[in-house]
């Protein structure tokens, strides 16, 4: 065989199998589209179909329920973002007892996921853009107080709202429940469980998907953007989360500033998905947003009342 040819081989094989795997990645990652087959209303919720445009011009699609009759006007609100193929549906157990506190809630679909465009790939930082859109738009509503307005996301929707929060200063509070800390480790856990070495091919497979999305890890991980972060934070997580070890939530409230408000909540017999057991987070989630709000929603007569506390919340 020519020389030339053995030379050629050598460079186009490996680059082939390269190319290969990057089309394998950007498959394997594009999120599977869940439907929303909950709707506020099967809660007893009140809300309205609200179709919201994203940076690009991609359509999204969101719920907005307003607060409760006997809330002043206008009212706090918090925008609600959900995880990676997920849909805005599976958040509602979640956020229906900040309804009856006395909040505006607005739910959104992130692109790609539930009744939302689609778009070319999917991505934390997007989701970040989708909830600051949704913000963006609470903002401009009559019924939201544009001064008191909170953020809320689920795994990779919390990772979103904490990106979120430390980008913008209009932002009174973020809530995040199941955030992981870094998307560099989230990548090599998952090449472990798959079997791919980390050196060389695990590492350019992150070099990739970085520059898929626009970003490098580092400066969208949790762990950094904490640091960052314009408002105080809630950091909730189960102990028995198997998707995104506990470990992940310490490592982002260590990396905090030590001025930063940011509490972090750690409960027992939770998973990644625990939703079903959110009462046992709801009275920490509102006193929070009470605090950040300023006293929380001004009823014009007596609202609810709650008093619970966490199972287990370590100094």
């Amino acid at each position: 065989m020519a020389p030339w040819l053995i030379w050629t081989l050598a460079i186009i094989g490996p680059t082939v199998v390269l190319l290969a795997v990057f089309l394998v990645i950007d498959v394997g990652f594009r999120p599977t589209r869940d439907p929303n087959d909950v709707h506020p209303q099967d809660l007893g919720l009140p809300s309205r179909d609200v179709a919201l445009t994203a940076v690009n011009g991609k359509r999204l699609a969101a719920w907005y329920i307003p607060p409760p009759p006997g809330v002043q006007r206008p009212a706090p609100a918090v925008a609600v973002m959900h995880g990676w193929g997920s849909n805005r549906s599976q958040l509602l157990p979640v956020v229906a007892p900040l309804h009856t506190a006395g909040y505006a809630l607005l739910l959104l679909d992130s692109r790609c996921h539930g009744d939302s465009e689609q778009d070319s790939f999917a991505s934390m930082p997007r989701f970040a853009e989708d909830l600051s859109t949704g913000v963006d738009w609470l903002r401009t509503h009559p019924e939201v107080d544009r001064d008191r307005i909170a953020v809320f996301g689920h795994s990779v929707g919390a990772c979103a709202a904490l990106l979120t929060a430390s980008r913008r200063s209009d932002l009174v509070g973020a809530v995040s429940l199941s955030a992981f800390a870094d998307p560099e480790t989230v990548m090599r856990r998952f090449m472990e469980r798959v079997r791919v070495p980390y050196r060389p091919l695990g590492w350019l497979v992150n070099r990739y998907v970085e520059w898929r999305i626009g970003w490098r890890f580092r400066d969208i991980a949790p762990k950094n953007t904490i640091r960052r972060a314009l408002c105080p934070v809630l950091l909730l997580h189960g102990e028995d989360d198997r998707m995104v070890p506990v470990a992940d939530a310490y490592a982002i409230h260590g990396n905090r500033r030590t001025e930063e408000d940011v509490e972090l909540v750690i409960y027992t017999r939770c998973d990644h998905d625990s939703v079903e057991r959110i009462e046992v987070a709801t009275p920490t989630i509102n006193a929070f947003l009470a605090r950040v709000t300023g006293g929380g929603p001004r009823w014009q007569r007596p609202g609810p009342q709650g008093a619970a506390t966490p199972v287990t919340q370590p100094a």
